[in-house]
């Protein structure tokens, strides 16, 4: 049985990616790498510093990790303080949740700057628990992000479903023991599936589906 539905952030809560494509290859541009909408998506729920690295190693290219990551930063607070809107339905999709389940939420994204876009739109009562890209050292796919999300709900994995977009985050959350709930959107749509239980297109069929596990 279900107990608590736990949240990626970027692509679950918010509509972020469409943002975040355009400032990556504009950012990592002025560092010698040149993107394409098709590399950032193979790369959707990595850590920054190890996305970075995984981009060094695949265009054989050196970066300033500091400076690229401090442009990023200053980039991704800009667009979440300004811009970047909650993904549809899932204000009524939580306020819905949080009457049944324990909600919680496993991002790669730093505390203070996921707090920045849910001050905004006003989420953040939703995530008292959460686990951010300081509290662990290893990123998804690893599962410590959802292991340590489980721990802080008090709950076995297991117990767990997880609302995910990304193929890295699917296989964080199977290797933790969670059920897997993947959002596809335009953004993530040439992800791989496979991995997941349930795909959705629309966030109102979430309770649905938690009604049967």
């Amino acid at each position: 049985m279900i107990h608590a539905v736990i949240f990626d952030f970027d692509g679950v809560v918010i509509e972020s990616e469409v943002y975040f494509v355009d400032a990556e290859i504009e950012i990592f541009a002025r560092h010698g790498i040149f993107l394409t909408e098709d590399v950032i998506t193979q790369y959707l729920g990595f850590k920054l510093d190890e996305y970075i690295s995984a981009l060094e190693q695949r265009f054989n290219k050196s970066i300033n990790h500091a400076k690229l990551s401090s442009e990023l930063h200053e980039e991704i607070k800009r667009l979440y303080g300004e811009k970047v809107p909650a993904v549809e339905h899932v204000a009524n999709l939580l306020q819905d949740l949080q009457k049944n389940y324990k909600i919680g939420l496993a991002t790669s994204r730093e505390r203070h700057l996921a707090g920045v876009a849910m001050d905004r739109l006003k989420l953040a009562h939703y995530f008292k628990r959460g686990v951010y890209r300081e509290d662990v050292t290893k990123g998804k796919p690893h599962p410590e992000v959802y292991l340590k999300a489980a721990a802080l709900l008090g709950l076995d994995p297991s117990s767990c479903a997880v609302i995910e977009d990304a193929k890295s985050g699917f296989e964080s959350a199977k290797a933790a023991g969670m059920t897997v709930i993947a959002r596809k959107a335009e953004h993530n749509k040439s992800q791989d599936f496979s991995l997941a239980d349930f795909v959705i297109t629309d966030m109102r069929e979430i309770p649905r589906i938690l009604k049967k596990l």
